[in-house]
Parts: structure tokens; sequence; C-alpha cells
């Protein structure tokens, strides 16, 4: 009786979780249905907008005289539409540009971006930004102000960008010293979306640079562990991203053979002029390879033909990076012909500089 019993309860127990289990799937099939659905709706609300306002828009950027009438826009459709509206600003350049923003004006695209700051979405904050951003509207520069310290990056460049169309000048020192000297900012973005501003931006850093160096009481004996060495060196990654031409007044200081080595290489990558080359080959011997390495770099963009027994030496270096850079330096100038630069290999003393030669006569297809 009792195993009988038993049994049936346990066969009960388990026909309940059998509806249970089919109950749940079907409540979870249900769901993915309705979500796909959903999703199809907004797939198909979004192309029919961009059916009825890209054309629209373009003829309104590129026409002097606009359409005489728009679409309606329905208020759910401002997000859709401020999407369209930066998608177009990124590839319209000169005065369809201009237009285009003349028609945000109308359409009131300012202040549609500025409820998408207040929302939850990180994207559509994105969007507000880069909005303002092309609208330039002179209000919006205290809006703007404390995204500058925003731990997104990207919140944080975009309010940058903003803040530099509306005033370049005033705002470039702001962002190099509230975000830029920050360094965990993304430098390959800030490079994208900056680099417009180059020149504001450079004269900003450069003085930058200059104030925190004038902190220190002996550019000669600065630390490697104090906290201007990080800060200039960060400083010189940052104009090295920017591509910036940092003259060499500045960058000579950090030539000292006791500086610490991030500030030497740092500064020697930011050479674009052959004034600094003097300078810079007293390195060439210098106790950290890293220096010698960079020494080779520099000299390959923008030596002369004074360098080849320079480089000559460095190419039996003791380290393999400095050997390989010497040997293309010395490869690639154009300061010696291929017959000469075969005889000064084949007469090397150094087993290992004449592989490295080989080397790189092998990768750029030379005959050695």
């Amino acid at each position: 009786m009792l195993h009988n019993a038993s049994s049936q309860l346990l066969w009960q127990a388990t026909l309940w979780i059998g509806f249970g289990t089919l109950g749940i799937t079907g409540l979870l099939l249900i769901a993915l249905f309705g979500l796909k659905l959903s999703k199809q709706r907004k797939t198909m609300r979004e192309e029919k907008f961009l059916s009825l306002w890209q054309p629209a828009l373009m003829a309104c950027a590129l026409e002097d005289t606009p359409p005489k009438s728009l679409p309606a826009l329905r208020d759910d459709e401002a997000w859709l539409l401020i999407k369209l509206f930066v998608k177009l600003q990124t590839t319209l350049k000169g005065d369809p540009n201009q237009r285009l923003k003349r028609l945000g004006q109308q359409l009131g695209c300012a202040n549609m971006a500025r409820k998408m700051l207040k929302s939850k979405h990180r994207s559509e904050k994105v969007f507000g930004l880069i909005t303002i951003a092309y609208m330039q509207e002179a209000e919006d520069w205290n809006l703007l102000m404390p995204y500058l310290n925003q731990s997104s990056n990207t919140l944080a460049l975009y309010a940058s960008l903003g803040l530099l169309r509306i005033d370049a000048n005033k705002a470039a020192p702001l962002v190099v010293t509230q975000l830029l000297k920050r360094q965990d900012v993304d430098l390959l973005t800030a490079s994208s979306i900056l680099k417009p501003f180059r020149k504001e931006l450079h004269e900003a850093l450069a003085n930058h640079i200059v104030e925190v160096s004038q902190q220190a009481s002996s550019l000669q004996n600065l630390a490697s562990t104090d906290i201007r060495v990080f800060e200039i060196t960060w400083l010189f990654k940052v104009a090295h991203a920017l591509d910036m031409h940092i003259s060499t007044g500045i960058l000579l200081p950090f030539f000292h053979a006791q500086q610490p080595i991030d500030l030497i290489t740092g500064a020697m990558r930011l050479i674009k002029v052959p004034d600094a080359l003097t300078a810079l080959r007293k390195l060439a011997l210098h106790s950290e390879w890293q220096i010698r390495n960079q020494v080779c770099v520099t000299l390959a963009k923008m030596g002369d033909a004074s360098d080849i027994p320079l480089l000559t030496q460095l190419m039996m270096d003791s380290q393999w990076w400095v050997r390989y850079r010497a040997a293309q330096a010395l490869i690639g100038s154009p300061f010696i012909t291929r017959e000469t630069l075969k005889r000064l290999i084949a007469d090397l003393p150094d087993r290992y500089a004449r592989d490295m030669a080989q080397q790189v006569f092998a990768e750029r297809n030379f005959e050695s």
C-alpha cells in the first residue's frame, strides 16, 4: 500500500513538473516572439523614418533653395532625427554642412540634444554631445564644462569637441589641463576627435609642458619617480598622438643624459626639424639601449650623410633592437649608394652586424 501511494505521488509530481516545464517553455517562446516582433516593428519604423527624412535633409543640405515643407516629426522620433543629423554632419563639408546646421536650428536639434543628456543611456548622451558640438551655441558652454571630468573618455572627449567648436582659444587650455593630462584618456580616440583643433591645443599643451617643467628645481636632475616626470612624459605622448610640432627650444632641456629614460625618448619622438639633431646625436652612446634605439629611429627619418659613420657604429651595438633600427636607417638612407653600402657592410668586423644587415636586406627584397 505504502509503495503504491509513494509511486502515485511520484508520478503526480513528475507530471506537474512536466506541465510546469512546458508552461515555462511556452512563456519563453511567447516572450521571444514578442521581442522579435517588437524589433521588427522598430526596424520598420526606422526604415520608414529614413525614407522620408534622409532625402529631405540631403535636399536641404545640397540645394540653395531647400524644400518648402518637411515631413511631420513625432516626439518619439527625436532620437532618430538626431542620429541622422549626426551621420550627415560627419560626412558633409563646407556649405552643405552649414546649411544642415541652419536646418538643425530650425528643427530645434539643440533642445533635443540637451534633453538627451539627461538619458540613462550612454549612447544617447554621446549623440547629444555630438549634436551640441555641431550646433556651436554659446549658451551650452556651462552645460558642457562638467563633462570634462567625466570618467567616460567618450563623453569627456565629445564635450571637449563641443567646447572647442564654441570657442577654441578659450577651451584649449581647459581641455589640456582638465582632460588631456589624465593618463586614462584613450589617445587614439582623442586624436580622431580633437585633431581639427590641433593648432589651438598645441599652444596650450606646449605652455603646460613649460609650466610643469618650471616647477622642477632642476630639469637635469629629475628623479624617475618624480610626479612631474610622469606628467611630462604623458604630455609628450599626447603631443605625439595629435601629431603636434613642439618647438626645439621646449624639447632641448629634456635631452640631458641624466634625465629619466621616458623623458628623453618622449622628447626625441617629437623631433620634426633637423635643428635638434645635434643634441640627439650626443645621446647615440647613452648607457640605456632604449635611448640609443630612438636615436636610430629619428635619424632614419631626418638624418643626413654625416650620420653614416654613427649608424655604422650602432649596427654593432650589443642590443638586438638597436642593431635592427640602425640597419634599417643605414640601408634606407638616400645618402649612400648601394655599392658603397655593400662594401661597408662586408667590411664590418662584427658578425652580428653583418647578419642584421642581411636580415634587413631580405625584408626589403634587396640583394645583399
